[in-house]
């Protein structure tokens, strides 16, 4: 996907709210004025162990977000946002227990109300609901090429190949190639039968 279409995708609702909801304490704290009238200090600097929070941040989400395999900025972003959100909490939490309580009902309202986006173009993609319905096609033309993807709905890496996965099968999908999805979390026995596991 290119940059412009990142960029684009960066604007909806979900992205500015965590991006907002990420930065919310930092900005805040630094900020003179602001930073004197919510935390009740007249330095508006991290102390030492604000700052020791924020390096175990970016810590943890360096270490996950690579082991998560990000392949793109937004999938970056979006694996690092509960991290974000849940050191902000803490912080916040920290500095006083009511602001911590209000970020908290903020937070999970975000949840609630602004879901990641997912892919939304168009796809050539043919969903199979379970062993029976793969294996019918499977056998009526054998002169058809199948390829196809298991996953479950909770995986990120999962979520993260969707739009990569339907791009391709727009691109490349032929009469002799075809491209199918098989949910393993609502079916297991197609894992079980392709040793294909969660």
């Amino acid at each position: 996907m290119s940059l412009k279409h990142d960029f684009i995708r960066l604007c909806s609702p979900y992205y500015l709210y965590n991006i907002l909801l990420s930065v919310s304490y930092i900005s805040l704290k630094r900020i003179p004025g602001v930073c004197n009238y919510l935390f009740s200090t007249d330095n508006c600097e991290l102390d030492g162990r604000e700052t020791e929070i924020l390096f175990f941040l970016v810590i943890v989400v360096a270490i996950r977000t690579r082991k998560a395999g990000s392949m793109s900025m937004l999938s970056y972003l979006s694996s690092s946002f509960v991290y974000t959100k849940v050191a902000n909490l803490i912080l916040w939490i920290s500095a006083d227990y009511r602001m911590g309580i209000i970020y908290g009902i903020v937070f999970i309202l975000g949840a609630l109300l602004f879901p990641e986006p997912t892919y939304a173009g168009p796809d050539r993609v043919t969903y199979f609901r379970g062993v029976q319905g793969l294996d019918e096609e499977l056998v009526r033309d054998t002169r058809v090429t199948w390829l196809v993807a298991f996953y479950t709905i909770w995986s990120p890496s999962c979520s993260t190949f969707a739009p990569i996965y339907a791009k391709l099968s727009n691109d490349y999908g032929l009469d002799t190639l075809k491209f199918g999805k098989v949910d393993i979390g609502r079916y297991p026995e197609s894992g079980q039968k392709y040793n294909v596991g969660t």
